[in-house]
C-alpha cells in the first residue's frame, strides 16, 4: 500500500478490495501485514509446503507475497540475532480474523522448530498448539458478526533457549466477557462448551449413568439469544 500513487481511504480500500476478490488475503502497509478475512480456508497457502517455502527464502518480504508466515519469521530472526524479545500484536474488530492469524502465525513457528529438530515437533510446542481448541471451547461464542468469536483477550508467551528451540510457553487471558454466561443477545448464544456439555449424559463411578443434562432448549442461560446451530463449536 505505500508504494499507492495516490494514498488516502478511498484508494486504500479499492485496492484491498482488489485483492480480496482475488483471494489474496495478506497485504503490506510498509512491515505492517493486513489480513482480510476472505471466510474460506486456502488449503495450499498455509500447508507445510507454504511454511518451508516462506522459511528458506532469502528475503521473504521482498521475494514472496505478503502473508503472516514472513511476520512470524522476521520476529523469530530478530529474537535469534539480536538476542531480545519480539512481540507480535493482532488487532482488529470481531470477525477480522485475529484468532485464525494467531494460529496460523504459531503453526509456522512450530514448523519451524520441528525442521530445527530434525522434523520432530517437540512436546513443548504440540502442548502450545494444543491449548487453542480448549481456550476456544471456554472463551468464544457466537455473536451477530461471527460464529467463533473470541470473547476475551489472550497473551501468549513463548519461550526459546539459548539453541532458537522453544523451551515453554506462558498464555495469559483477560477481560472475559462475563455476563455472557447469563444472558446474550438478540442472534447470540453463549461460550461454546456450554453447549458441548448440555444434552449429554453424566456417568457414575459405578457405572449407572445419571439423567443427561438439560438440553440448551431447557436452559434460560443458553437460548436467551436464539443464537442458532454453529458448525464444530458443540463437538
Amino acid at each position: 500500500l505505500v508504494h499507492l500513487t495516490t494514498l488516502n481511504e478511498e484508494t486504500i480500500l479499492e485496492t484491498l478490495s482488489g485483492r480480496f476478490g482475488g483471494h489474496t488475503t495478506w497485504t503490506w502497509v510498509g512491515t505492517m501485514c493486513i489480513a482480510v478475512n476472505p471466510y474460506q480456508w486456502f488449503p495450499h497457502l498455509y500447508s507445510r509446503e507454504a511454511m518451508l517455502t516462506y522459511m528458506r527464502a532469502v528475503d521473504a518480504h521482498a521475494e514472496l507475497p505478503p502473508h503472516v508466515f514472513t511476520v512470524a519469521r522476521r520476529a523469530l530472526e530478530s529474537l535469534i540475532n539480536g538476542g531480545e524479545s519480539q512481540s507480535i500484536l493482532v488487532s482488529g474488530e470481531s470477525g477480522a480474523g485475529k484468532t485464525e492469524s494467531v494460529k496460523i502465525a504459531m503453526n509456522y513457528l512450530a514448523c519451524v522448530d520441528g525442521e530445527r529438530g530434525g522434523g520432530r515437533m517437540n512436546a513443548t510446542t504440540a502442548q502450545v498448539l494444543q491449548t487453542n481448541p480448549l481456550l476456544e471451547a471456554f472463551g468464544n461464542a457466537q455473536t451477530v458478526h461471527n460464529d467463533n468469536s473470541s470473547r476475551f483477550g489472550k497473551y501468549i508467551q513463548l519461550r526459546y533457549d539459548s539453541t532458537a528451540a522453544q523451551s515453554g510457553g506462558h498464555i495469559a487471558t483477560y477481560l472475559l466477557e462475563r455476563s455472557r454466561v447469563v444472558g446474550q443477545q438478540e442472534g447470540e448464544r453463549n461460550f461454546h462448551v456450554m453447549y458441548a456439555v448440555s444434552g449429554r449424559a453424566v456417568g457414575e463411578s459405578g457405572g449407572a449413568a445419571r439423567p443427561a443434562v438439560p438440553g440448551a432448549s431447557a436452559c434460560s442461560y443458553l437460548n436467551s439469544g436464539g443464537g442458532g446451530a454453529v458448525e464444530g463449536g458443540e463437538g
